[in-house]
């Protein structure tokens, strides 16, 4: 139902498709393709492709400009936020009660890919509050991005910090190719 509510929504509201819906959907079908190199696992592709290229249509809408509209983003950010102050708190606690590399969990979950996720979810907010910081200058978001920023090593997960700290080094230092191509 979930693929189906999406399109409802989309059409409720009358967004429309940014290009970029076209470049993700093409890397999304020319993976899936890539993906059958193994085998062709059909039902387990079809059913990626279910939940994931309805994910690409919301990441790639274009809401129509309204004066009256909420800021859903903020709201959205401050729900999140709300509720991963709550799992990391309940995280921190079991970390220090047995301090292992996976006992940083909170409600979230036990399993390794759930985990890697919440480390994911902690170094987005992170940057979300950093950069609330810099444009309002509230020292709220300076300590929310500190405590986001903590939670989200202590999720040891290696891998996702480095992509998480070239993310942050290519979006601060604003590079580009034309600039590498230069050097």
């Amino acid at each position: 139902i979930y693929p189906l509510f999406v399109v409802f929504v989309f059409y409720l509201y009358n967004w429309k498709l940014t290009r970029n819906f076209l470049y993700l959907f093409a890397f999304a079908v020319l993976f899936w393709l890539y993906s059958m190199r193994d085998g062709v696992y059909l039902k387990y592709n079809l059913v990626s492709l279910y939940y994931f290229i309805p994910f690409i249509l919301l990441v790639c809408a274009n809401p129509p400009k309204d004066e009256n509209s909420k800021d859903y983003l903020r709201l959205l950010m401050n729900a999140v936020t709300a509720f991963a102050i709550i799992n990391n708190l309940v995280g921190i606690y079991q970390y220090s009660q047995h301090p292992y590399d996976d006992s940083f969990q909170g409600v979230y979950g036990t399993f390794t890919v759930s985990q890697n996720g919440l480390s994911i979810i902690n170094a987005i907010l992170f940057f979300y509050h950093i950069t609330v910081w810099q444009h309002r200058s509230k020292k709220i978001h300076l300590w929310l991005a500190a405590f986001f920023i903590i939670c989200a090593v202590m999720g040891f997960y290696g891998a996702g910090m480095m992509a998480f700290l070239g993310a942050v080094v290519l979006t601060t230092l604003r590079i580009r190719w034309k600039n590498i191509i230069l050097l």
